[in-house]
This record gives structure tokens, sequence and C-alpha cells, in this order.
């Protein structure tokens, strides 16, 4: 899968919560090698809870450094230009405009990819730095779905219920050394409208 960039993206974005989850990982090692002798009986129902989510935590990111199922799903032709135009893209907070009419979506933990000939309604509010919020056609995935792929975008269909699936202006998370085209609000929503109005008859919407 040519997807290097965009995994790039995504790895730059997981450094942080990697540091500070082997740092906690490291701890906890120490504090449960500490009180094995004088509590090991009762170190599982005392820490269990913890020691759970931290397992859960490690498997997210061991998961997020494989491409999502967004990407596995794309044609492999989308994917190569997705590719090559996410780190020269029109970005506008964690959303990624490239020049063939797909939207990257840098999430809390997997980069994701839109096609907007997929979307069927665009919604503008003016809250905050922006955020636009978009809703799709359902598009099955070949083979098992990512389990760590946010509900709302597995199927398309993203909504307010969380920013992993809004391009919000406010959000810092695109990193690195792309060179990308950094556009405002209003400019970067012209230009997604632009681009929308290619495949639908439908009016985005600004509230």
């Amino acid at each position: 899968m040519d997807a290097n960039n965009l995994m790039l993206l995504q790895r730059q974005h997981l450094k942080p919560l990697k540091i500070v989850l082997l740092s906690a990982d490291c701890l906890w090692g120490l504090l449960v090698l500490f009180l094995w002798r004088e509590m090991a009986g009762e170190l599982i129902p005392m820490f269990g809870g913890v020691l759970v989510l931290m397992l859960i935590l490690n498997l997210v990111v061991l998961e997020a450094r494989k491409p999502s199922a967004s990407l596995k799903s794309l044609p492999s032709d989308v994917l190569r230009a997705v590719n090559a135009q996410c780190l020269t893209g029109l970005r506008f907070g964690n959303g990624i405009l490239c020049d063939n009419d797909c939207l990257v979506l840098i999430g809390n933990v997997v980069v994701t990819v839109v096609m907007l000939k997929d979307v069927t309604r665009m919604e503008l509010r003016n809250i905050g730095k922006g955020a636009i919020f978009l809703e799709g056609k359902q598009t099955p995935f070949s083979g098992s779905l990512d389990p760590y792929t946010p509900i709302g975008l597995q199927g398309l269909a993203m909504r307010n219920k969380s920013n992993q699936g809004v391009i919000n202006g406010a959000e810092n998370r695109v990193k690195g050394t792309g060179t990308f085209r950094q556009a405002d609000r209003d400019t970067f929503w012209r230009a997604l409208c632009a681009a929308w109005k290619k495949y639908t008859d439908t009016e985005p919407i600004v509230s």
C-alpha cells in the first residue's frame, strides 16, 4: 500500500502519546514489581482496571501504526494521488483538501480519507474558529473493519458527536515538515464547496 506520507502524518501525531505511554508503562512496571512481594494476591483486584486500560491504550497505539480502514477501502489510484498530495494540500485545522477532491482528516488516533463524491451533506458552523460537518452515503469496506476507526467515519457519516469526524479550525493536529497551503475558514470553505459541487446539486449549509 502506497501511503507513506499519510502514515507519516499519523505517526507524527502519535509521537507525544507514545512517549507518555512508554513512561507510564515503565512506571507501572516498577510499581508492580515493588508491590509484588507484599501484595501479590491483591494487586489484580486493586489495579486490574488500570492495567486493562493501559493494555487497551497500548493496543490502540500499535493499531494506529497501520493504515486505517478508510485508506484500505480507497481505489489504488486514488490512494496514490492522495498520498502524493496530502503534504501540499490546502489545510484548515485538522483537515487537508487535496487537488483530487479528497479530504484527509487527522483524527485522535488515525488518519482517514473521504472522497467528496461520497458526501451528501455539508455544513459550516460559525463556532469558535469554525467547524465543518459532513454526512455521506454508506460506503462498505472490504474485509474486516478496523475497530479503532471512529464509528462515524466507518460509514462516512461524520457528525458533531466526535471531533474525529469534523474539520475543526481550532485543532492543531497537523504537524511535520509538509508544505501545506494554510487557509483560513472562509478560504477553505469556498474551496471545499467548489470541489463538492462537481458531484452534487445539493447546496452546502451555513449556520
